[in-house]
């Protein structure tokens, strides 16, 4: 497993056998999705967009708990057109998304959200984009309800937004679900003590094995953080000794200072070495 990180403080890797690692969304009305706000909430206070699209376009139409795909009926979200729009919900504090399910308008214009991004985290709205990439949406049809399984990831916003191209987004409904695949309690931490490498050392208080030695200290001067140099695509790796389904990998950042170097860090999974990991999945 390669991380082309430039700072690892610690990672936690929890398995548990495959065949609890389902991931599926409730069909509609059998169960709420958390982004639908209660009754008592103002749902244009927590879901934001790049642009407005005029008239009945407003960005709460993608959580008000409605997957109507035809938009002249007044329940889908609009951007204008623009390069790489956004869509974004806060959930109100930090949670752990088992699956975001996005549904596309079916009238028309369907295709706009094809290659859209799903991301999850603690940055708000605008920069959403610097949070952790759930996942991306390739099977979008006309009023197709698309499901991102996204395994537990935690922050407080869920977004959705196309990269790297000039188009509208339009999400007739966002849905965010925390119930489904939580890891199964007490799994265990199969990184715990394992051999472990980086593409370089800082200093001798900056070992690889420090992040693997079971202490969730983030002050890097008390001894606990795994940190390399200024590398090309810095890396850190454990061997877990053996196959293993992987359900989560657990990362606890540095507090003191320089944060920012994780952000954008991929983590992956699997048998290869070759290329310092990065030909496993991400």
């Amino acid at each position: 497993m390669a991380l082309p990180w430039a700072l690892l403080l610690l990672g936690e890797v929890l398995a548990q056998d495959a065949a609890a690692q389902g991931c599926f969304l409730p069909p509609a009305g059998e169960s709420q999705p958390f982004a639908v706000p209660r009754r008592w909430e103002n749902p244009q206070r927590r879901s934001r967009r790049s642009s407005v699209f005029p008239n009945i376009s407003i960005a709460a139409n993608a959580v008000d708990g409605n997957r109507d795909g035809v938009w002249h009926r007044g329940s889908c979200a609009r951007t204008l057109t623009e390069r790489e729009p956004w869509w974004s919900v806060d959930l109100g504090g930090r949670r752990a998304a088992v699956a975001v399910a996005a549904q596309n308008r079916q009238d028309c214009r369907w295709r706009w959200l094809r290659r859209a991004q799903v991301h999850g985290g603690d940055a708000p709205a605008e920069r959403g984009r610097d949070n952790t990439l759930c996942g991306t949406i390739t099977d979008a049809g006309p009023g197709t309800l698309s499901t991102v399984c996204c395994h537990g990831l935690p922050g407080r916003y869920v977004s959705v937004l196309i990269p790297g191209r000039e188009d509208a987004l339009v999400l007739c409904e966002a849905e965010v679900v925390l119930q489904g695949c939580f890891p199964v309690p007490g799994a265990p931490n199969v990184a715990r003590g394992r051999a472990v490498a980086q593409s370089s050392t800082l200093n001798t208080g900056s070992l690889a094995a420090d992040a693997v030695d079971g202490s969730g200290d983030a002050d890097w001067e008390r001894g606990s953080c795994a940190h390399t140099g200024k590398d090309l695509e810095p890396w850190w790796r454990v061997d877990l000794g053996r196959r293993h389904a992987v359900y989560a990998v657990t990362v606890t950042n540095r507090r003191d200072c320089c944060w920012d170097s994780l952000l954008g860090a991929q983590v992956h999974v699997g048998d290869s070495l070759a290329d310092r990991g990065k030909r496993n999945a991400v």
